[in-house]
């Protein structure tokens, strides 16, 4: 292997690492695999696949490249929806809404979303299916991923119970506001305990996935993940998030109510350890039950209600371009003002509702094309590899509900990730997984080779 496929390698498994950092070490890897990208002059060749071209073998062939091009593309075409949806919302809102800023501040903050959406995306999917030539795959990722999620959960574990925050500085200890129940409230290596709780979700669902293992195989690597799929599990019973743990139980009711039903025999021992471990740590099921508590008002106990209440009340009011990303901020705090709350202005923690307050109808359109865009992305795989694919969209949806969990960049990137992962893995099984024969045509070595060839060639 050359220099660049071990670059992309230790490239990609740094930045499988980083779905449970913060954002800055996503943006650092993905700036490195951007670089690598240009440098190697990779691009080229996966621009040819994704064009059809007839000189590409990958296209003459029906290489499996070709087919995770082809699941990508849509997907690539549904961000591209969302940040055009974006800019047309803030360039309208210019004129429709009173509290959009000038043109200049505007465009600033859709460049963020730009980047956040569009250009992260296309790296990360891109870096992905580069890596694949290299013979890359997030199932063979399970290893290092098992061993980082390990060394995490003692830091969580840690942390839950000493409030340790080594992010912050090394006797540097997580808030008062963080403290209830005798425990802290875990954030990892993250800066919020929903976005470590969210992303925890991904890996966890992510992990599931890949331990199902080839038409119904448990082999080395699946072990692995599962592996992976216990600890993230287990950090999520003692994170004191609650409503990701339902969201993990219903995609999986959702998605996999068949299996479960046929393997019911073995999952109950697992929900009833589950519960015994929930029972044990006492925290998470006090933040249950502090929900039904008589002591205060239902807006009290679910602040949500006034969230949503006036972000519905913004998207009635300007139902165009909404009050623009630019002008939430102000949009926010008068509306809050208007009904006596002056101290406490939070955003919608509903995606959906988020989005109709402010980009509007314009920019909710973009969201809903990018839906239907992974869905088209899905069914472009067999139903028994794009399994982790309707895990990962059912969840970010149903969290949705209740968190404006597109708008988390660290969310972003992860969810990003792994979509592009799982759709290159379930790609190159999708000939024929069980045949472990090696064609001298596609083997890893003649197929870098005549990459590279390729680029030297005059023709092309």
């Amino acid at each position: 292997m050359d220099r660049t496929g071990k670059a992309l390698i230790l490239v990609l498994s740094l930045a499988l690492l980083a779905t449970t950092l913060p954002i800055f070490a996503g943006y650092t890897f993905a700036f490195i695999l951007l670089i690598c990208l240009f440098v190697s002059g990779l691009w080229r060749r996966l621009a040819l696949i994704a064009r059809k071209q007839p000189n590409c073998p990958e296209v003459v062939s029906g290489d499996p490249t070709w087919q995770a091009s082809a699941s990508l593309r849509p997907m690539t075409l549904g961000c591209l929806a969302l940040v055009l949806g974006h800019l047309i919302a803030a360039l309208t809102g210019i004129v429709l809404s009173p509290w959009t800023k000038p043109l200049g501040p505007s465009l600033g903050a859709w460049v963020h979303t730009a980047i956040k959406y569009g250009l992260l995306w296309c790296t990360l999917a891109t870096g992905i299916l580069a890596a694949s030539f290299y013979g890359w795959r997030l199932r063979n990722a399970g290893r290092i991923m098992f061993w980082w999620l390990f060394a995490l959960l003692i830091y969580v574990a840690l942390q839950h119970w000493t409030g340790i925050d080594v992010v912050h500085g090394i006797n540097a200890k997580l808030g008062p506001h963080r403290y209830a129940y005798g425990v802290y409230r875990v954030s990892g290596l993250m800066g919020h305990p929903l976005t470590f709780a969210y992303n925890l979700m991904l890996v966890c669902l992510a992990s599931l996935a890949m331990s199902w293992g080839r038409q119904g195989s448990f082999g080395y690597n699946e072990k692995w993940w599962l592996g992976c799929f216990l600890l993230s599990s287990f950090m999520l019973l003692i994170s004191g998030s609650r409503y990701v743990l339902l969201v993990v139980m219903a995609t999986l009711l959702i998605c996999e109510r068949r299996r479960i039903w046929q393997l019911r025999k073995q999952i109950i021992p697992i929900i009833v350890g589950a519960f015994a471990i929930l029972w044990l740590e006492g925290s998470a099921l006090s933040r249950f039950t502090e929900i039904f508590s008589q002591n205060q008002s239902i807006e009290e106990r679910f602040p949500r209600f006034v969230f949503w209440k006036l972000h519905w009340r913004m998207f009635l009011d300007h139902p165009i371009s909404g009050v623009t990303r630019s002008g939430l901020q102000d949009a926010m705090h008068a509306y809050f003002v208007s009904i006596g709350k002056h101290d406490t202005v939070y955003e919608a923690h509903n995606l959906f509702l988020q989005y109709l307050a402010d980009t509007g109808l314009v920019g909710f359109t973009g969201l809903l094309i990018w839906i239907v865009s992974v869905l088209v992305g899905l069914h472009r795989l067999p139903l028994s590899n794009s399994r982790g694919i309707r895990y990962l969209l059912v969840a970010t949806l149903l969290t949705a509900l209740m968190q404006n969990n597109l708008r988390d960049s660290a969310f972003v990137y992860a969810l990003w990730f792994y979509l592009g992962a799982l759709v290159v893995d379930g790609s190159m099984d999708r000939l024929n997984p069980l045949d472990t024969s090696i064609d001298e045509r596609k083997s890893p070595e003649n197929f870098i080779r005549r990459t590279h060839s390729a680029y030297r060639s005059e023709g092309l």
